[in-house]
């Protein structure tokens, strides 16, 4: 139950069948560390240049964040722009046709959709965000509505809302360990309680599944083509005073970053002004798509290593002058030795479920027609949460759902 799981079951408790009653299960506590949910924060944008096709989900989520502000009065969402960064052949050009691949799918998607953005320049960039340390001729796209979302708090506010209603029951602790197809047309889930060894069969007439890395202990004919990667999500100790304002959301937008020096995208949120004690300072940092494959997501290593450390640091350095503003560490005697202790305040693992195109994986799997499973959404899907869980209530309730246009996240891409 989270960053779909929670939002199907919020949409199921909010337009589900009088009468009916919806099972929501987790395999560990509820607001676990575990999955691919937690790390206090998540960017959101609608400029998509992975694929227009996702644009329709990013801003249907978007209103549904804001919704949940309203219901729960409470800011869910940041509103501090997204800034997506790359080096460029026309640095100094003020022709978007001319933006290198990445930018151009941004601007691309957002002129297809009517999406506000705008196309910096190198001057530009440097003008507007001198915070980058980039490369000279990096330019950018800026979506001003783009930000980013208090992921943890979401979750919660999701199950709130659905354990408050009449008809919806959660498990925690009990993992979902079988699947058959029964002769009613039902289906069978074999469930197994943490303090209980006796498995417990529950039917229902219509199945949702959002396990992320654990997909295929219950659909093995997705487990080619679901790969859990390790990440590590790292946070900066801003000084108080001026520098704390250049990188809070007044002055610093979310952003996404290609440098050449790195074989990874870097990606990065502002310190939130809406945090308390320490973690108000915390500028968060990290590298996407790290290809560090986990056989058993309920294994992943709590501790970071040392080479993890030096890895989000030397990814750091290339995009802000940590030495200058956040190391305590003393001078080195070379600009380019990055080998100081890295000063972070935090270090935060989890991990990516990855497919091999990087699409996600939604639909039923073959031979389950009463099942609709959601996986594979490569480290970009915690911002379409909402959207993608009422998608699931739409297939609960036998409504259309063609309307999603899901055609290229079908698992029958790779023949499952």
């Amino acid at each position: 139950l989270g960053a779909v799981g929670s939002q199907a079951l919020r949409g199921l408790a909010r337009r589900g069948n009088k009468g009916a009653h919806y099972l929501g299960v987790e395999g560990y506590r509820l607001g676990h560390s575990k999955g691919s949910h937690h790390g206090r924060t998540r960017i959101y944008r609608t400029a998509y240049f992975e694929n227009p096709g996702y644009v329709q989900w990013c801003q249907e989520s978007i209103q549904i964040f804001r919704e949940m502000e309203r219901d729960h009065q409470r800011p869910f969402l940041e509103e501090c722009g997204t800034l997506v960064m790359e080096p460029s052949r026309n640095p100094n050009s003020t022709d978007p046709s001319k933006l290198p691949p990445i930018c151009k799918a941004s601007y691309d998607a957002a002129q297809q959709h009517g999406i506000a953005v705008e196309h910096l320049n190198a001057d530009g960039l440097r003008e507007r965000y001198p915070q980058f340390r980039g490369t000279p001729d990096m330019v950018g796209v800026f979506e001003p509505t783009g930000g980013f979302v208090r992921c943890e708090q979401v979750v919660q506010a999701a199950l709130n809302e659905a354990k408050a209603t009449e008809g919806v029951e959660i498990w925690d602790e009990t993992r979902a360990v079988g699947l058959k197809n029964l002769p009613d047309n039902s289906v069978g889930v074999t469930l197994e309680k943490t303090d209980s060894k006796k498995p417990i069969v529950v039917t229902t007439k219509r199945l949702l599944l959002a396990m992320g890395g654990w997909t295929s202990q219950l659909l093995p004919s997705w487990a080619a083509h679901l790969r859990p990667n390790r990440q590590v999500q790292s946070f900066l100790q801003v000084p108080k005073g001026e520098l704390l304002d250049q990188y809070s959301p007044k002055k610093l937008p979310t952003w996404f970053m290609i440098h050449p020096k790195s074989r990874l995208p870097q990606y990065g949120v502002p310190c939130d002004p809406h945090e308390t004690g320490p973690q108000r300072q915390w500028l968060k940092i990290a590298l996407h798509g790290r290809d560090d494959y986990l056989p058993d997501p309920s294994q992943n290593p709590t501790t970071v290593t040392e080479a993890e450390k030096q890895e989000c640091w030397d990814a750091a350095n290339l995009v802000f002058d940590c030495k200058g503003n956040f190391s305590t560490a003393a001078p080195s005697e070379s600009d380019d030795d990055m080998a100081s202790q890295p000063p972070f305040a935090a270090m935060i693992p989890c991990f990516y479920t990855m497919t091999k195109d990087e699409h996600f994986m939604l639909g039923s799997p073959q031979g389950y027609s009463n099942v609709f499973a959601i996986s594979g959404l490569s480290g970009h899907g915690f911002k379409m949460g909402p959207a993608l869980g009422q998608m699931m209530v739409d297939y609960a309730l036998g409504e259309d759902i063609s309307k999603w246009n899901m055609e290229f996240c079908a698992p029958t891409r790779f023949g499952v």
